[in-house]
């Protein structure tokens, strides 16, 4: 979902030409890029998708995975694309958990054509900046990824904010939407829309982020 977010983000017309339909059955054709020989790989193959509008429920009504959020259509169709890609099927919710796996990187390749790139946070504070700066001017997509600790309370103590515990997860991928030099913006892609966005101090940033991934979208 962060990635998806991040490149809708970057440049809505990318996802809008992943997509077309619906045709006259009311199906739509979702585009993703993947090795040549290998579906469950990304690459630079363009694979096109055949995907119904119908979406994995459960028994209380609420859709599943990209289902559970704004009530917009195309995030499930293109999260449906990539199951029937790695699994065959989308008849369960468990399905949907077979690409549970997919990292944010791999996601982002099969949505830009493997043009994504991901870095350690833990660079020169003015190295990172001059990437993130550079990301946000050429608009391109930017996700960045939690530790993969719980919050401990040393941890806390390292914090300028220590009321980020409330909003920023472990092990839990967000996407950069702004950045002032001094400030990070971010956006939660799934959750509860009070800290669906927020803002970190860049020091808060570096010491809660392990992870960043650019790609052009």
């Amino acid at each position: 979902m962060a990635a998806l977010g991040a490149v809708a983000n970057a440049n809505p017309s990318a996802i809008k030409n992943l997509i077309d339909g619906p045709d006259s059955n009311g199906n739509y054709t979702v585009t993703l890029y993947v090795n040549s020989s290998d579906n469950n790989r990304v690459g630079k193959t363009a694979k096109k998708v055949t995907v119904t509008p119908e979406v994995v429920a459960f028994k209380n009504g609420r859709f599943t995975y990209a289902g559970d959020g704004d009530g917009e259509l195309w995030p499930m169709l293109i999260e449906k694309a990539f199951v029937i890609l790695r699994d065959g099927q989308i008849d369960t919710s468990e399905s949907y958990e077979n690409i549970e796996d997919m990292g944010v990187t791999e996601a982002m390749n099969a949505l830009t054509r493997g043009d994504a790139n991901t870095l350690s946070t833990n660079m020169d504070t003015s190295k990172l900046t001059g990437y993130i700066y550079f990301g946000i001017r050429h608009k391109q997509a930017i996700t960045t990824l939690t530790t993969d600790k719980e919050w401990t309370v040393d941890q806390i103590k390292g914090l300028t904010n220590r009321g980020i515990i409330d909003y920023v997860s472990s092990f839990h991928t967000y996407y950069i939407i702004g950045f002032d030099g001094s400030k990070v913006t971010l956006r939660n892609p799934v959750g509860s829309s009070k800290y669906r966005e927020f803002e970190l101090s860049l020091d808060d940033y570096i010491y809660a982020f392990a992870w960043i991934t650019f790609a052009n979208a």
